[in-house]
């Protein structure tokens, strides 16, 4: 007997709406559970920054940059740090509610020194070579450091003090404003150098990057945000690609240059590498964040189409399990840490690893069907930290390649001689990441290495060799 087509659509359609709904009531019952904070997460919470004396401290010095101008800014940087962040004290695993909006400082902000002038006559060292470029703005370059005088001389000053230790303060986006003129009066300081070296002052060129180099090799060393550290390894790249200009230029100074260039140069030690203590550190705003997520107050760029469409509705509270994301988190930002700490000889190994351990955060699969929310959420930024750390190597073997580029220049080696010489030097001339020698490409005359993180992917890797 045929079968009515119809009955057989409305069969298939209860089957299908039938199995939707018994797998929905599956991920309702396994989402009601939410284990307990794990001993791992309570015993990370509990990092505590080292703390220095403020006096010395560049932190809180630099904190202050931007201070009215007849504020110093070493005791503006220690108002702001009297007023600690009260959170700090608060239990990191309760849910708190961030307020709305961030109070005001107690300066006037309209009192703040701000940085003056147009930032395109400062050089951006990795889309374009500084040396013609500040040479071909001379005036303008003058012009914007002299603009800038108090923010670079404030800068220098807290250059001088011996120590690094980042402070929880109240007002978090003063510190982000103050990083951001950190990083424009580099930019300016650094086209300077480029001019000066170019106009006779080649031995004061050199010598602000090897003393720039040494401060930021003090953030490194130091207890630097992640934010902090990232600013320092960038920093010290800025400096040693000019200093990759200053020895490819044909009229180098060599006996201007030679020793400054080779204390910036110097290999970073294990301290200055390992990001460990900043991820053990960002864990404890990350937790704060995921105890209270989802809170409207809080955004996480990128911003996914979960948080955008389901953040304040029921269905987003009950896929988002509190307590597990909480756990997870401790156990990636403690592999992230131990990541870190790892040797460059055994990065690429350990880095695959933690990867494969964590591959469910990149895919979804059959485990998103519990806590979806929360694996999205602590996906996110997963790579991205992974990288922070290959740049951090990437960096190193920058430092390392510059300095073979200034070994050569030294010793005036011909173009046909270089294999023979880079075979010589052995392992200072072999990237640390991956035990390879540095390539040789005789046609454009440059050293090069491949790199893992996608910063130097897109900055570049090669150092031009001159033999005269």
């Amino acid at each position: 007997m045929a079968r009515n087509p119809a009955r057989v659509t409305w069969l298939a359609a209860a089957i299908l709406a039938a199995a939707a709904v018994s797998a929905l009531s599956l991920a309702v019952l396994v989402n009601l559970r939410d284990p307990e904070i794990s001993g791992e997460a309570r015993a990370m919470a509990r990092y505590e920054l080292p703390a220095i004396a403020a006096e010395g401290n560049a932190y809180v010095a630099l904190l202050g940059l931007g201070a009215p101008p007849r504020v110093d800014p070493l005791v503006e940087g220690m108002r702001l740090a009297a007023e600690r962040d009260s959170t700090r004290f608060a239990d990191p695993f309760a849910r708190q509610r961030v307020p709305q909006p961030e109070r005001e400082t107690d300066s006037d902000p309209d009192d703040h020194l701000a940085f003056a002038g147009d930032l395109d006559a400062a050089c951006d060292i990795f889309n374009e070579p500084c040396l013609p470029f500040a040479l071909a703005r001379d005036r303008a370059v003058r012009d914007l450091y002299a603009r800038n005088f108090l923010l670079i001389d404030r800068y220098q000053e807290a250059r001088r003090l011996p120590g690094f230790a980042a402070v929880a303060i109240a007002d978090k986006r003063r510190a982000d404003v103050e990083r951001g003129n950190l990083g424009r009066v580099h930019a300016v300081l650094l086209t300077v150098a480029a001019l000066d070296a170019q106009q006779g002052h080649a031995a004061e060129a050199c010598s602000f990057l090897q003393d720039d180099g040494a401060f930021w090799r003090r953030v490194l060393s130091g207890a630097a945000t992640l934010g902090d550290k990232l600013s320092a390894f960038r920093a010290l790249a800025e400096n040693s690609r000019l200093a990759s200009e200053l020895v490819a230029s044909p009229a180098f100074d060599a006996a201007a240059c030679a020793t400054s260039l080779r204390s910036l140069l110097a290999p970073l030690t294990d301290a200055q590498l390992s990001l460990a203590d900043a991820f053990r550190m960002a864990f404890v705003p990350t937790v704060r964040m995921l105890a209270s997520w989802p809170d409207p107050a809080i955004s996480v760029e990128p911003e996914s189409w979960a948080d955008r469409h389901l953040k304040e509705t029921p269905i987003y509270d009950l896929f988002y399990r509190r307590n597990a994301s909480i756990n997870r988190s401790a156990e990636i930002y403690a592999g992230l840490a131990a990541l870190a700490a790892q040797p460059a000889a055994r990065f690429i190994a350990s880095r695959d690893a933690f990867l494969a351990k964590n591959s469910d955060l990149a895919s979804v699969g059959p485990g998103w069907i519990y806590n979806p929310l929360g694996k999205l959420l602590l996906g996110r930024h997963l790579p991205l930290h992974v990288d922070y750390i290959a740049h951090a190597h990437g960096v190193a073997a920058y430092l390392k390649l510059v300095r073979m580029q200034l070994d050569l220049k030294r010793a005036r080696v011909s173009p046909v001689d270089v294999p023979q010489f880079l075979e010589r030097a052995g392992a200072d001339a072999t990237n640390p990441i991956d035990g390879r020698r540095f390539r040789w490409d005789r046609e454009h005359r440059s050293l090069s290495f491949d790199p893992l993180d996608r910063r130097w992917r897109r900055w570049g890797t090669s150092a031009t060799i001159v033999d005269r």
